[in-house]
């Protein structure tokens, strides 16, 4: 085992673990920043212990996933997605209600989300899917079996409430259409398709009202300045009076005087806008840009398809968390509650996202077949 790990580690591409390892530093640094008072250290302290243990389990399952063979995965896949669509009920039956969601399992000290886990299932079972009936991508019953594939856990999700991890489960699906060749003419259908679901969501309100008004409230934040538009003003002020240097680590005004909401969660790009200013902004949007690139790099030079719809969608989830929640802070995207990854608190999302970097270091280091 230790054997293998260290050939493992001599293998690694280092131009996707660097930005890996700086990211989690970065986030658990303005973990502490966003939640540090002046009146008493003891909430930053615990909440940045109780991240760091998160990730050190994470990065464990990280080494873990890449000196495994992701090409035994699909031999799991109906059990991953037995297990997924389990926990995903259970936490609608089971699960602890906060704020009028039910997303969470309480085990003990310990909060977990079971639909962030969801999302690095759901990819390695899609992307097993696409590779078992790659042949077949060009028919409409294969479409509707991937689209059925999907909307199980998506529907179990929405229904927790959570618009924006549902979100999240049909760009997977939508990303895994485009890399395996589905032809144009029932992408332009899905899409004619899903604007038609969206307009009658709305209509008959299965669009939650709050929901619908953090939207409304995306076009014009001034609409509602002291609700819903709340978030989106103070993070843009924020991120605005840091200028070009910012004012300094934990000297941001608007993140001590508590004026941003969630600020260690999904708005905690916000935080780092303040006190790094365009710098720090532009810094930690390069490591995503290097991480985003080798995934690509990696699904581009691998030989199975396997492997490289698996790299390719871990790289299209990066881009899209990465870019729907900075957009949110800036207010050119509506605030869906997606986290930032590896910034943002949450021992769950942390978990997911470094398992999908161990799959890809695990496809990286086999992305060669084996010839004699």
């Amino acid at each position: 085992m230790l054997s293998l790990l260290r050939q493992s580690l001599k293998e690694l591409d280092y131009y996707f673990v660097i930005p890996l390892f700086l990211l989690i530093g970065v986030g658990l640094l303005f973990i502490y920043s966003a939640t540090k008072e002046a009146s008493s250290n003891t909430y930053s302290i615990s909440l940045l212990i109780r991240q760091s243990v998160w990730a050190i389990i994470s990065l464990a399952f990280f080494f873990l996933i890449t000196i495994t063979d992701y090409r035994q995965l699909p031999r799991f896949s109906n059990l991953i997605y037995f297990l997924m669509s389990f926990l995903l009920i259970l936490v609608l039956l089971l699960g602890k209600k906060t704020s009028g969601a039910q997303r969470w399992f309480q085990l003990g000290p310990i909060t977990f989300q079971p639909s962030e886990l969801a999302k690095v299932m759901l990819l390695i079972t899609i992307s097993s899917f696409w590779a078992k009936n790659h042949s077949k991508a060009g028919d409409l019953e294969t479409i509707f079996r991937s689209f059925i594939h999907i909307s199980i856990p998506t529907l179990l999700v929405f229904f927790q409430p959570d618009l924006g991890t549902s979100l999240t489960f049909v760009v997977i699906w939508l990303a895994s259409l485009l890399i395996v060749g589905v032809k144009v003419k029932h992408l332009i259908a899905i899409g004619v398709a899903g604007i038609i679901l969206v307009i009658m969501a709305w209509h008959f309100d299965i669009i939650r009202p709050y929901q619908k008004k953090r939207i409304e409230v995306f076009l014009n934040p001034n609409a509602d300045p002291y609700g819903a538009g709340y978030h989106i003003i103070q993070s843009r002020i924020a991120i605005g009076s840091g200028e070009v240097w910012g004012k300094g680590l934990f000297k941001g005004t608007q993140n001590r005087l508590n004026y941003i909401p969630a600020q260690h969660t999904d708005f905690i790009f916000t935080v780092v806008g303040e006190e790094l200013g365009f710098v720090g902004c532009l810094f930690v949007i390069l490591l995503y840009f290097l991480m985003i690139w080798r995934c690509f790099l990696t699904s581009l030079e691998t030989e199975d398809l396997l492997g490289q719809m698996i790299c390719a969608l871990v790289g299209v989830l990066l881009t899209f968390h990465s870019f729907v929640n900075i957009g949110m802070t800036l207010g050119i995207m509506p605030a869906v509650g997606i986290p930032l990854p590896f910034l943002s608190y949450g021992g769950s999302n942390l978990l997911s996202f470094c398992i999908m970097a161990g799959l890809v270091q695990s496809i990286h280091q086999r992305r060669k077949k084996l010839s004699f």
